[in-house]
């Protein structure tokens, strides 16, 4: 993984070599300036897959096209544990966990994946993903894990302010602030622990509506 800097968004990877990486994940690109654009396009970004609600996106102010896949579907978690909101997700979810992989994997060129902070609905996605391909778990782990820092540093000020409203204390107020600014190790070895009791990336993603011709480890070992 290698880190890019993109005017007007944060959070930003390459899964690949730094200058033709193929896919890249990322915090919203909302925001993201003429230049920053140049710098996502520059690396052959050609499409955006959008995880958030309509609630969370607001005017886009860059070119790229976007796929909007929504992954909770509705109402969006202020509160509770990392462990649960993925859980819930790769459970009750899926299906919307295998469109965002699916588009990508369908892509011709690359793509970027989006959510608010680019850590946990990015961050599921592109663990599941890469497992599917094959790539390392620890490789999945530590890009995961990133995340912490450039979300803490982004979002910490308005976490707090949030927290406050919700009037929570002690360990509730702990594992809130970890779900909104923390990317730990051990959040995305559960996840894909999860997803290994459902047989592996392959099995959970035909279990949730993809197709064997879609997956190209699966068709091409039939």
């Amino acid at each position: 993984m290698n880190t890019i800097y993109a005017e007007g968004t944060y959070n930003v990877r390459g899964i690949g070599s730094p200058e033709h990486p193929w896919l890249v994940r990322s915090a919203s690109l909302d925001g993201l300036t003429a230049r920053g654009e140049m710098t996502l396009k520059a690396r052959g970004v050609s499409l955006a897959i959008d995880l958030r609600e309509p609630s969370e996106r607001g005017p886009k102010s860059h070119t790229i096209p976007v796929r909007e896949i929504g992954l909770y579907q509705g109402e969006l978690p202020g509160e509770g544990t990392l462990e649960g909101v993925y859980r819930d997700l790769i459970v009750n979810r899926g299906t919307r966990i295998t469109e965002a992989v699916v588009s990508v994997l369908e892509h011709p060129g690359v793509t970027v994946v989006q959510c608010t902070a680019g850590k946990d609905r990015t961050g599921l996605v592109v663990a599941i993903l890469r497992a599917l391909l094959g790539d390392a778990r620890d490789e999945i782990v530590a890009d995961y894990a990133l995340s912490s820092a450039e979300v803490r540093t982004e979002r910490a000020a308005a976490v707090a302010r949030m927290i406050t409203t919700l009037d929570l204390e002690g360990k509730s107020r702990a594992e809130t602030e970890q779900l909104h600014l923390e990317s730990p190790a051990w959040a995305i070895e559960d996840a894909l622990d999860l997803v290994d009791e459902f047989g592996g990336p392959a099995a959970y993603l035909l279990r949730n509506g993809a197709r064997v011709d879609q997956l190209p480890l699966v068709s091409g070992a039939a």
